[in-house]
């Protein structure tokens, strides 16, 4: 058993469950008592007492065959974790670096009811022309970059639960204002993986956003640059893009999603 040998006064009981259920998971395609007692050290009536009590917790299984392998509670605990995971404290180091790498304001955005919530911003010094965003902002989701990638990451029977409810209100020439637009714009966020606005919320800024995901794989939130149109020619789009991408890559892959590539 890795780290410390010398076990809490009147906790060896534990230690030695602990130190035989990392014994079942090392020999994750099954082992007999009597391996496990060669791999842990102990005797087989210490062991079997422990496996029968760790096999009705569910930690480990014993199958017909009398091998031992690992149960599914440590599954379920590990999910629990990830699902505790605070996603704005993962984010920020990672929304810093973004911003520093393109000049830019970045946000992380959720979803809260019908509306997007800005709960982080990052904005590079270097620029004169400021954001009017600020972390507690709502924002429409019809119109924006990042309420687009959080209706996409709806399932569908939710979405089209949610899509009646939108008031599809006009801010600027270049806003979506029917719900057969936005559903076209939805399908398209789906296809490519990731959302523009171009100045369809705010006049001459343009903002480009893509998912953040969770352990299960389901869009946990929404990462955004924000930025002023006379500094987003279409040549910079896929630069930006692709530093987008990698960031919410990793803020996945932190929050426990294995599905990237």
């Amino acid at each position: 058993m890795q780290g410390s040998t010398k076990p809490v006064q009147g906790a060896q009981s534990i230690y030695r469950a602990f130190q035989l259920l990392e014994c079942v998971f090392e020999l994750s395609e099954g082992a007999t008592l009597a391996e496990l007692c060669r791999q842990s050290g102990l005797n087989s009536s210490t062991a079997f007492r422990i496996l029968a009590v760790l096999e009705d917790l569910g930690y480990v299984r014993k199958g017909d065959d009398d091998v031992y392998r690992p149960g599914f509670k440590p599954l379920l605990l590990t999910e629990k974790l990830f699902d505790t995971l605070d996603v704005r404290s993962v984010a920020h180091p990672i929304l810093k670096e973004l911003s520093h790498q393109t000049k830019e304001v970045c946000h992380l955005v959720i979803r809260d009811g019908l509306e997007a919530v800005y709960i982080d911003k990052v904005e590079d010094n270097s620029q004169t022309i400021r954001m009017h965003s600020r972390v507690g902002k709502r924002a429409p989701l019809h119109c924006t970059a990042v309420g687009k990638v959080l209706l996409a990451g709806m399932d569908d029977d939710s979405l089209e639960k949610i899509l009646p409810r939108l008031e599809l209100k006009r801010f600027t020439e270049n806003t979506i204002t029917t719900l057969e637009h936005l559903r076209a714009e939805i399908d398209r966020v789906r296809r490519d993986g990731y959302a523009l606005d171009r100045s369809e919320h705010e006049d001459f800024i343009k903002c480009v956003a893509a998912p953040v995901y969770d352990a299960h794989h389901a869009v946990k939130a929404a990462i955004s640059i924000s930025v002023p149109a006379i500094r987003f020619p279409p040549e910079r789009e896929p630069q930006l893009l692709e530093m987008l991408l990698d960031s919410c890559q990793k803020v996945s892959k932190q929050l426990g999603d294995l599905h990237h590539k």
